[in-house]
């Protein structure tokens, strides 16, 4: 993103948080179900909702703007927070998988221990059997 398009789409995001849009529907395409799609109501037109389509990391909205509009901005905000919600979804699985892994190895090692301590103690008795049978 050149620095241009960052600015434009910063000013886009903060008339978008001015007029309160947000992203009311989504999709896909039914002629090309890959292409995810959005619905972000129009500011100039009563009961009209404008299509952005996500082309891969690129959105492109049906209305007449010729910079970035704010119903991308919409849109853009809505797939950061839901990055956001998916990271932290993924941060917590992995600190789940992570608390099970050091479960389970705690379990591991104090039943290994267990099976040392009692070979030990076995050990010990037939040492003990010999040095009083004066064997040892």
């Amino acid at each position: 993103m050149t620095i241009k398009q960052a600015s434009e789409l910063e000013a886009a995001i903060e008339r978008a948080t001015a007029a309160g849009l947000e992203v009311v529907a989504h999709g896909y395409r039914k002629s090309h179900p890959h292409i995810k799609i959005y619905c972000v109501p129009s500011q100039t037109e009563d009961n009209r909702w404008h299509v952005i389509s996500l082309y891969g990391s690129h959105l492109v909205c049906d209305c007449r703007s010729r910079v970035i509009c704010t119903h991308r901005a919409a849109v853009h905000m809505e797939l950061v927070v839901e990055a956001a919600h998916a990271a932290m979804r993924a941060a917590e699985i992995e600190a789940a998988f992570e608390r099970d892994a050091q479960q389970t190895c705690a379990v591991i090692n104090d039943a290994e221990k267990a099976e040392r301590d009692e070979a030990n103690d076995r050990r010990d008795a037939d040492r003990w059997e010999l040095i009083e049978a004066g064997n040892w």
